[in-house]
Order: C-alpha cells, then structure tokens, then sequence
C-alpha cells in the first residue's frame, strides 16, 4: 500500500483511524475528545430595542449566583450634542464603589485611564457617534463582580477602539438588576439595541 512501508505501519494507521472515528485522537501531551472541544452556547434572556431617546434602561429579574456569567452586545448611538459615558450599574448602585482601568487607541494616539466611577464604565459615547460593545460580566457574588469590555466607535469625534476592565467592589449582594446609564441626559439614542446573555448549563 502506497505510504506505508510494512504491515506494523497498516496496523498503527488502522488503529488511528479507528480512533478517530470513535472521535477520539491520541496526541503526546494528552487527548482530545468531543467533549474537550465543546464550549457550550448562550442563552438569550433580554433583548432591547430601543424606541425613544433615553438616558437609562434596566434589565430585571436576574440571578446572578446562578447565571454566574454574562456575556453584553450593544449597539449605541448618542444623539445629543455632549460626550457621554455609558455606565453599568448593578442593582442601581450609584456610588464610588466601580474602579477600572482602560486602554484606548485613538486613530494612532494610544492612552491609558485609572479611576473609581459610579457604575462599571461600559463605553464612551462622542457627540454624534455610534459603537458596539461586547462585555463579559462574571456576576457569582462572594467576589468582586469583575466585567471586560471590547469597544469601538465612530461618527463622532476621531474612531476609537477601547479594552476596558472594572469591578464592583461589593462582594456581597446577589446581582438582581443591572442599569444602562448614561451619564448626559437622553444619550442612548432611539435604534439603539441590547443584548443580554447567560452561559448555558
């Protein structure tokens, strides 16, 4: 047979494909199985389109210490003429209690931020300008609610790409709620739409 070189070859090759038929490969540093490569799904469990220029939108009835994790995909225009930030406040928490830390790049200028806000920072919105957020929430209470977040946006002043990180210091309470804040009035603009998903178990 073209390839293999004796009957001892034919029977390893025979072996590796019977394997890989039963969805199993050998490797040296282990196995590979159906299972290891199977990352689950998401399930959707609020989605919001929204209709009139606003300022807040809150998503109840959530159990964080069940859910565990969140994954956040929002679309967002600002259409008033200020900067605005969008905020993420759980359980309408607005006090000092949200530290994060930010890179941004801005056309070629790259800048860092440190600070302590009033709700996990979750984009910032120029003037006129439209973005798209993708976050993960890690909500199990017991520990500081940590939240990523990868931003871009453009329309307004120069396009900007950011990675942001905060948490929520209060290691305690249950996340129930969590409000979409802005932090000029009315600058969640109408065709905005949000996402909320929870890891399936």
């Amino acid at each position: 047979m073209p390839g293999l070189s004796s009957t001892g070859g034919l029977q390893k090759h025979t072996e590796l494909k019977d394997k890989e038929i039963a969805g199993i490969i050998d490797h040296a540093v282990g196995s590979v199985t159906p299972a290891i490569l199977s990352f689950g799904s998401w399930d959707k469990i609020a989605e919001i389109n929204v209709t009139a220029d606003t300022t807040s939108i809150t998503i109840n009835n959530l159990d964080g210490d069940v859910d565990e994790l969140y994954l956040i995909i929002a679309f967002l225009r600002n259409p008033t003429g200020s900067n605005a930030r969008i905020l993420l406040r759980y359980n309408n928490d607005s006090g000092l209690n949200y530290p994060r830390e930010t890179l941004c790049a801005w056309e070629t200028t790259i800048t860092g931020k440190s600070d302590t806000l009033d709700g996990a920072y979750f984009a910032y919105m120029d003037t006129g300008a439209q973005g798209l957020n993708h976050a993960l929430l890690y909500a199990k209470s017991g520990y500081k609610r940590h939240l990523i977040v990868y931003h871009g946006r453009d329309g307004g002043g120069a396009p900007a790409a950011e990675i942001m990180w905060s948490n929520w210091t209060n290691t305690t309470d249950n996340i129930t709620s969590i409000v979409v804040v802005s932090t000029v009035a009315d600058a969640i603009a109408a065709g905005s739409r949000i996402f909320l998903f929870k890891l399936s178990k």
